[in-house]
């Protein structure tokens, strides 16, 4: 597909060699599929992250915890009891603005006080060079040890 074989994936660094000689028609049925391509890469890295969370290898990479989700209002009205007093008008555009909004018009004061409403998914495990300075996610396996 791009003049490599599986093997030569090995070897790669930083640059994907663009391919030589390729048809228009060949070009354009590569970009065609394009998203077929980016969920095979996907369902790589899937499988790559899966394998590091139970201690398989993934050679020159690790699963760290990844970004947190975005901040959600664990109980709307009581925290629309104490936003709207603090930023009146501006509190609602049509609903409340999200928590994120909030904490950029308010007081460190008036968020600590608005922080207990506010909620935030777990990060999801992503992939990192191994020698990235952030701690490693433990493994399911490890998490079993500790059952002993």
């Amino acid at each position: 597909m791009f003049d490599l074989m599986l093997e030569d994936l090995d070897e790669l660094t930083d640059k994907l060699p663009l391919p030589t000689g390729m048809t228009p028609e060949r070009r354009s049925n590569l970009l065609a599929h394009k998203g077929l391509i980016e969920k095979w890469l996907d369902q790589h890295y899937m499988q790559c992250v899966a394998d590091a969370l139970v201690g398989e290898p993934t050679p020159g990479l690790k699963a760290i915890a990844g970004r947190q989700g975005p901040r959600k209002w664990n109980d709307k009205p009581a925290a629309e009891a104490i936003v709207v007093p603090i930023l009146g008008e501006q509190a609602h555009n049509k609903k409340l603005i999200t928590p994120t909004q909030v904490a950029k018009l308010v007081s460190e004061e008036d968020w600590i006080a608005i922080g207990q409403y506010v909620i935030r998914s777990d990060p999801k495990p992503t992939l990192v060079p191994e020698d990235d300075e952030r701690p490693a996610l433990r493994t399911f396996a490890e998490d079993l040890d500790d059952l002993d």
